[in-house]
């Protein structure tokens, strides 16, 4: 369990050390926020962490007991939940995979959607949301949501009558249509065998299927997976 500043590693490491601490509940080290801090502390190693935790050990070290040489109070109860809590905070804002609502929208906007896994393409999608602490369909989340869709995908939804408004109905759309998709796939599952030629003559075959069509592109990536 140590922290070395990897890129996106730090909600992991935070979950762990709390395994530890509910593993040793009863440990006094664990009932005292600046004990536990400084605890903390000593998980984290190497030249790209170690200056920033040598820096808040101090910070806890001037809060708790003060600098009688130069006339520092102590400000913080070596029981002050404060301490934890602010430690914690401090290591987020300075290691998170995304700083900030800033961070998650970029993310988002550059966010996009593999062929053929459209629910892994909500969950990213969601959680980066939640970690820009917006709304649904606030700050153009609608509009980042069908740029990161594939494209053959996007134009199927945008057909669909009555349109979908809401990013809640945008993502119930995706689903349903990728599930039509793959329908398609079984259906066409035999054709395989009969090489790619005969397989787009049997789909043009299919009413409403035209040569060029978006459908068409996203038929042949699902049947080469």
């Amino acid at each position: 369990m140590i922290f070395t500043r990897e890129r996106g590693t730090v909600e992991l490491f935070l979950q762990t050390f709390n395994y530890f601490r509910n593993t040793n509940h009863h440990n006094d080290v664990m009932h005292n926020p600046f004990k536990r801090a400084n605890l903390l502390l000593t998980y984290m190693k190497g030249p790209k962490v170690q200056q920033w935790a040598t820096r808040k050990v101090e910070e806890l070290t001037l809060a708790v007991l003060g600098d009688s040489a130069n006339n520092v109070a102590p400000t913080n109860n070596v029981d002050d939940e404060q301490l934890w809590t602010r430690l914690t905070l401090d290591l987020r804002t300075a290691y998170s995979e995304y700083h900030g609502a800033e961070g998650a929208y970029r993310a988002i906007k550059n966010l996009r959607q593999k062929a053929g896994y459209v629910d892994d393409h909500i969950v990213q999608f969601e959680n980066l949301l939640n970690k820009a602490g917006w709304g649904r369909d606030q700050h153009g989340m609608i509009a980042a949501f069908k740029e990161g869709l594939f494209e053959p995908l996007l134009v199927q939804c945008i057909k669909r009558q009555p349109k979908p408004v809401t990013l809640t109905e945008w993502m119930d759309v995706v689903r349903d249509e990728e599930q039509s998709f793959y329908q398609m796939k079984i259906d066409l599952a035999k054709a395989k065998d009969i090489g790619e030629a005969d397989v787009l003559k049997t789909w043009l075959r299919m009413p409403g299927n035209v040569a060029g069509s978006p459908l068409l592109m996203w038929t042949l990536v699902l049947m080469t997976q």
